[in-house]
C-alpha cells in the first residue's frame, strides 16, 4: 500500500473518530446521540436485558427521572426490543421527552395501576408516545392503559387493559391526536357495574386510523365520547364491543364528534343493548359510517339516540335487527343518501329521510322505509 493511500485511510478514520467524540456522550448506564441539544435535541437510547422485564421498567423510569428539558432542550427516550414492567407505578411523560419505541411487536411497556386518573403511561403536553405496545394487566377497580391529561400525541401504538372492574385502553381527558392506533379493553366480567372502554374521550380528540374494541364487561364501548367540544375528530375508526348487557360500538355522551368513514359495531347473545352508535345529548355529524347493531334475541340498533341533539347521518349504512334507527323525543336526526337496513325506524322525535333505500334496495325519496 502506498504512502498516500495509507495517509488517505488515517486521516479517515480520524474524522470518524472525531465525529463520533463530537456526537457521543453517555449518560447513566445509556448512550446519548446528539451534541447539539438545541438543534437536535438529545436521543437516549435504553437497551433492555432479556429476561428482566422489572429490572427494564426500572431502568426506563431512572432515565426519565433524570432528564430536564424544555421546549429548547428537547429529549427523545429510544427503547430497544423487549419488556419494560413498572409494576404499580405510572410513567408520567415530561413535557419535551418523547418516548419511541422500537415497533408495537416488540417494544411493550406493562403494568398493572389501580387508578381511576392515571395509567401505565400517563401522557401530558408536548410529547408524543410511538411505535411501542402499552398494556396494563388489571388486577384492582380501573385498569388504563394510556391516560392523557394533556395534548399527547399517540402514533404508531397499541393500547390494552383487562382484568379489572373498568378497563380503558385509552382515556383521553384532554386533547389527544391518535393516528394509526389500536386499543382495547376486556374483562371485569359480565355483571352489573363492569365497564370496558377500548377508547375514552373527555375533551378535543382527533382520531385518525384507530382500532377500538371493547367485550367482557356489563358495559362496554369500543369509544366513548364525553363533553361539547366541536374538536372531536374521528377519522377512518374501527370500534367494536361485545359480550356485555350494554355494548356500544361508539358512545357519544354531550359531545359534538365529526365522524368520517367510521365503522362501529356492537353484538351480543340474549336480552341485551347493542347499539352501533349512541347518543345521548350529542350532535353528531356522521359521513361514510357503517353503524350496527345484532345479536340474537337483543334489542339492537344501528344508531341510538336519545334525550336531545341534532344528528346528521349522510352516505351511510345503518344497520339493527331490532331497527336500523331508535329517535326518541326530543331528538332530531336527518339523514341523507344512506342505506337503513333493519325494517321501519322507531321513532318519537324528529326524522326525516332523503333519499335513503333498505336493505331489499328499495328506495325512499322523501320518506324513511
Amino acid at each position: 500500500m502506498t504512502s498516500k493511500r495509507i495517509q488517505f485511510l488515517l486521516t479517515g478514520v480520524a474524522a470518524w473518530l472525531s465525529l463520533l467524540l463530537m456526537i457521543t456522550t453517555t449518560y447513566g448506564a445509556s448512550i446519548v446521540i446528539g451534541g447539539d441539544y438545541t438543534d437536535v435535541g438529545t436521543i437516549v437510547i435504553v437497551s433492555p436485558s432479556p429476561g428482566d422485564p422489572t429490572g427494564n421498567g426500572t431502568a426506563l423510569l431512572n432515565n426519565l427521572a433524570g432528564i430536564s428539558a424544555d421546549a429548547t432542550h428537547p429529549y427523545v427516550i429510544k427503547l430497544g426490543p423487549g419488556i419494560y414492567d413498572i409494576g404499580a407505578s405510572s410513567l408520567q411523560m415530561k413535557q419535551y421527552v418523547d418516548i419511541e419505541g422500537s415497533g408495537e411487536n416488540t417494544t411493550t411497556i406493562t403494568g398493572h395501576i389501580d387508578s381511576s386518573t392515571s395509567g401505565v403511561v400517563r401522557g401530558t403536553n408536548h410529547v408524543e408516545l410511538r411505535f411501542l405496545t402499552v398494556q396494563n394487566t388489571g388486577g384492582g377497580n380501573n385498569a388504563i392503559g394510556i391516560y392523557n391529561y394533556g395534548a399527547t400525541k399517540i402514533t404508531n401504538v397499541t393500547a390494552t387493559a383487562a382484568g379489572s372492574t373498568n378497563n380503558y385502553g385509552i382515556f383521553n381527558y384532554f386533547a389527544a391526536t391518535m393516528t394509526n392506533v389500536t386499543a382495547s379493553a376486556s374483562g371485569g366480567g359480565s355483571v352489573v357495574g363492569t365497564a370496558n372502554y377500548g377508547v375514552y374521550n373527555w375533551d378535543n380528540v382527533t382520531m385518525t386510523n384507530v382500532t377500538a374494541s371493547a367485550s367482557g364487561g356489563y358495559d362496554n364501548s369500543g369509544v366513548g365520547n364525553l363533553g361539547n367540544y366541536p374538536l372531536l375528530t374521528m377519522t377512518n375508526v374501527t370500534a367494536s364491543a361485545s359480550g356485555g348487557h350494554y355494548n356500544r360500538g361508539v358512545a357519544n355522551l354531550n359531545s359534538t364528534p365529526t365522524m368520517t368513514n367510521v365503522t362501529a359495531s356492537a353484538s351480543a347473545g340474549g336480552n341485551n343493548y347493542n347499539f352501533g352508535v349512541m347518543n345521548e345529548d350529542s350532535s353528531p355529524t356522521m359521513t361514510n359510517i357503517t353503524a350496527s347493531g345484532s345479536g340474537v334475541g337483543a334489542l339492537n340498533y344501528g344508531v341510538y339516540s336519545l334525550s336531545s341533539g341534532t344528528i346528521r347521518i349522510n352516505h351511510s349504512v345503518i344497520k339493527g335487527t331490532y331497527a336500523s334507527v331508535y329517535n326518541e323525543v326530543g331528538v332530531t336526526t336527518r339523514v341523507g343518501a344512506t342505506q337503513m337496513d333493519g325494517g321501519p325506524p322507531i321513532n318519537s322525535g324528529t326524522l326525516t329521510c332523503a333519499g335513503v333505500y333498505d336493505e331489499n334496495y328499495t328506495f325512499y325519496a322523501t320518506a324513511c322505509p
